[in-house]
């Protein structure tokens, strides 16, 4: 299994992993739609897809989480858990103490591919947030694939950490680890993303993406950043 650690210095014995960045399989599935619906519950893109959702709206949160996991699943592409270790003091590198705090979601470049897998997770969905919720979804998606950049990329679908963990550096450790996926391929020209939240910006700009287009979808502020590959 592919992984990927960051770790810190130790005074004495061997340096011991912060966090360690790993492939989600279909059997710890549900442990990162967790951890995703836990960070998106707010997120304005779920709030507009869900929007008459009333009383329902966490399980259909998790519906609508659980095919965004789904698709890349069925497609054999990334879905990467971030996994951290506790404090030092109590750290000992072993895998039981490790805890999923952060999940990602990308589409390596290449064509989507609408197999029997996904037709399934996709009547899934629609039985789960109803015929309403699936239009503006499709609306949404329509209108932001608009602005992908040109060539193939890396896209970067989901990205969310769960709340307690937060600013401890999760999110960036993800980001960079797709970063060095597209430099290992020699067909991706880079990674490009979607945010509806401006404070997200910062943190892109910082690692390196740039702004490629902004505007409104609807009652949303969306804004597409692209990082290209040197």
């Amino acid at each position: 299994m592919k992984r990927s650690a960051n770790t810190e210095d130790a005074t004495a014995g061997p340096v011991k992993p912060v966090r360690v960045i790993e492939h989600i399989a279909r059997d710890r599935r549900d442990d990162a739609v967790r951890v995703l619906a836990a960070a998106f519950h707010a997120y304005p893109v779920m709030r507009f897809v869900l929007d008459d959702a009333g009383e329902e709206y966490d399980r259909r949160l998790h519906a609508l989480i659980r095919y965004f996991c789904e698709r890349r699943l069925t497609q054999d592409w990334p879905l990467l858990g971030c996994f951290a270790y506790p404090s030092v003091e109590k750290r000992d590198g072993t895998e039981a103490q490790r805890e999923l705090v952060a999940v990602a979601g990308i589409n390596d470049p290449g064509p989507f591919v609408d197999n029997e897998a996904h037709v399934r997770a996709w009547a899934t969905l629609r039985a789960a947030i109803g015929p309403s919720a699936i239009e503006r979804l499709e609306y949404y998606e329509q209108e932001s694939d608009g602005d992908a950049p040109p060539g193939a990329h890396h896209f970067l679908g989901i990205i969310g950490v769960r709340p307690d963990q937060q600013g401890k550096g999760h999110a960036r450790a993800l980001i960079e680890h797709i970063m060095e996926r597209s430099r290992a391929d020699t067909s991706s020209a880079g990674v490009w993303l979607s945010t509806e939240t401006a404070d997200n910006v910062p943190l892109y700009e910082h690692l390196g993406f740039r702004l490629r287009a902004e505007r409104d979808i609807g009652a949303l502020r969306y804004r597409v950043m692209v990082w290209t590959r040197p």
